[in-house]
Formats: structure tokens, C-alpha cells, sequence
């Protein structure tokens, strides 16, 4: 549900209310209220009771008021029960009380905030933000999901293991030029990384762990050797990147659980036959491959056969072939 930064405000504390009531020149309940008119209980146990919530700041006034929404404090323990907060386009620096939510939140999205360091997030109500002197009370605990998408991020920063069982990491759109910090995220399955600056790829299987899915679209990626010993990864989106020929494929071919490979808008992509080469790479199991989100036709994995075949010959081997597929041959 989307809440209006004045309404957050409003519903904080009482003695805000006194505050904003009074540059809006607006009635406001005292502390001890008598009326029940102006009893604003109901907010707050409304506020408490929310799963989801999104924060979308501004830097105009509301209506015809000096109010600035990014310039006021913003106060969080009131919610309780929150799963799923998103912020867009405020200043996480105002948020000065998170209170219960590094205990509730599943799914965190955090875009367009111009973050510098996920620190500044995650540890928004911290003073010291050195994760190192940090104790466990001040993980997000339930995270299992978090987008971070359309920030200044220039690195992944220590502060991410402040989500040690994330399952999902979104850092599309930033400046980050390298994978660090991400072997304390254990349960970490699927990291996307689109348009950031990464130019090498080099052993990612000693900095990502049992990774699944991995989309490093629109980076300037030219050598896939760093992704041969990520056995676990059966998906791979490398679109739009720097990938030159099909010989650098030989990287990726005894990756035994790949089955979707993305190399559109690469280099290598133009080239006659492309589709052709670059699944004769995989042998037995070129018709496993999905290349650039489609499945191969039986004419490809004909003609993948007969250059499997004229391989093998050349190596001075004989090419047998299986009763299945007749025409492909397999190493003997």
C-alpha cells in the first residue's frame, strides 16, 4: 500500500503531530485527548497492522504548503508486521527508527534512493556503520528478496551479509565493477548485476557459492573463463556485453546444469552460424541448450551432429551414434 510522507509523519509520534499541526495551522489533539474526534489510536493501529508498504518520497511541497517531504524525519517502528517495504526516490538518511522491521521483512526494494553503499540502507538508523562491530540484532533476519536497482552503488559492501539468508540480489543499474562480498550469503541462488561496469568475470565460483541464475547483461564481459566451475548455475544472461567468438563457449560447455544461455548483443552473435557453433560446443547435450531464449530446431542439432562428427575424425577417433538420435554422434 502507498502512504503519503505526511500521513507517516502524522501517525509517528504525538508530539510530531503537535509540530506539523502547527505549521499547518491546523487543529491537533493534546497529549491527554478528551475528544475522541481527535483520537488518532485508529492510525496507528491501522499503521501496525499493514504488510506491505511503499514509501515514495519528493522534493516538492505538499499542495500549497512549505512542506518538503525528503526533508522530514521519518520514524518506521510504528509498523509491526511489516513483509514487503519498498522505497523510491527519498532519502533513506532520514529514516531514524526501524524498529521492528529487520524481524518482518521478506521482500526489501530499495530504487532510485542515489545509495552510495547498501550500508546506508540497511543500517539507516545506525550511527556507526561499520559492520564488523556489529552483533546479529541488527540483521534483516526474514530478507529473502532484495532489489537495489537504479542507485550509485559503486561496490557490493560488507554490509550485505546483513542479509544472511537473501536468496535474491538485484543491483541492476549501478556502477559496480566487481563481485565481493557475497560468499557470507549462503542460501544466495539468483544475482542479477544488468548495466553496471563489469569488465572480468574471474573465478566467480570462489565469490558466489552454489549460484543458479545470474544475469550480467550490459556490462563489458569478453571472457566466459571465469564462469567454468559454477556447476550449480543453469542460467546465464550475458546480452549485450563483449563476448568476441564461439572458442570462449568452451568455458561454459562442462557446466552440467546449464540449460539457458543469453548471448544476443554480443560480437559473437553476428557471426554465420552462430547459433550452430556455439551449441556444437556442447556435444550430447546441445539439445538441452535454450540459446537466446530459443530451444534449437532439429535441423541445428543435425547439423551440430555432423560437425561433432567431423571433430571427432579429426581428433582420430571413430563416431558411434545412439540409437535415440541417430544422427548425433557421441564421443567414444
Amino acid at each position: 500500500m502507498q502512504l503519503e510522507w505526511l500521513v507517516l509523519s502524522l501517525a509517528a509520534k504525538p508530539a510530531k503531530l503537535h509540530a506539523v499541526s502547527e505549521r499547518l495551522k491546523q487543529p491537533c489533539p493534546p497529549l491527554e485527548i478528551l475528544d475522541k474526534r481527535l483520537d488518532f489510536s485508529h492510525v496507528l493501529d491501522f499503521c501496525c497492522q499493514l504488510t506491505s508498504i511503499t514509501i515514495r518520497g519528493s522534493n516538492v511541497p505538499v499542495g500549497t504548503s512549505n512542506i518538503v517531504p525528503n526533508t522530514l524525519p521519518l520514524e518506521l517502528s510504528v509498523f509491526k508486521t511489516i513483509e514487503k517495504l519498498h522505497l523510491v526516490d527519498m532519502l533513506v538518511s532520514k529514516i531514524y527508527n526501524v524498529g521492528v522491521m529487520r524481524d518482518t521483512v521478506v521482500s526489501l526494494n530499495v530504487n532510485k534512493v542515489g545509495l552510495e553503499k547498501l550500508a546506508h540502507v540497511l543500517l539507516c538508523d545506525v550511527l556507526h556503520k561499520d559492520v564488523l562491530y556489529l552483533g546479529e540484532m541488527h540483521n534483516w533476519k526474514k530478507v529473502v528478496e532484495a532489489d537495489f536497482t537504479d542507485n550509485n552503488l559503486e561496490e557490493i559492501d560488507e554490509a550485505v551479509r546483513l542479509l544472511p539468508n537473501i536468496e535474491c540480489l538485484v543491483l541492476n543499474n549501478n556502477k559496480i565493477s566487481a563481485l565481493n562480498n557475497l560468499t557470507s550469503l549462503p542460501h544466495l541462488i539468483r544475482l542479477s548485476l544488468s548495466s553496471n561496469r563489469i569488465v572480468e568475470a574471474e573465478d566467480l565460483h570462489t565469490k558466489v557459492g552454489q549460484i543458479v541464475h545470474i544475469d550480467l547483461s550490459q556490462n563489458n564481459i569478453s571472457s566466459l573463463r571465469g564462469f567454468s566451475k559454477l556447476y550449480s548455475l543453469e542460467s546465464l544472461d550475458l546480452t549485450s556485453n563483449q563476448v568476441l567468438d564461439t572458442p570462449e563457449i568452451t568455458h561454459l560447455c562442462t557446466l552440467p546444469c546449464l540449460e539457458n544461455l543469453i548471448l544476443m548483443g554480443n560480437p559473437v552473435a553476428i557471426i554465420v552460424d552462430y547459433r550452430v557453433k556455439v551449441l556444437e560446443h556442447f556435444g550430447n547435450r546441445a539439445g538441452e541448450i535454450c540459446l537466446d531464449n530459443e530451444k534449437p530446431s532439429q535441423k541445428e542439432l543435425d547439423t551440430v551432429a555432423v560437425l561433432q562428427a567431423i571433430r571427432i575424425v579429426k581428433e582420430g577417433r571413430t563416431p558411434t551414434f545412439g540409437p535415440d538420435s541417430p544422427l548425433f554422434p557421441h564421443n567414444s
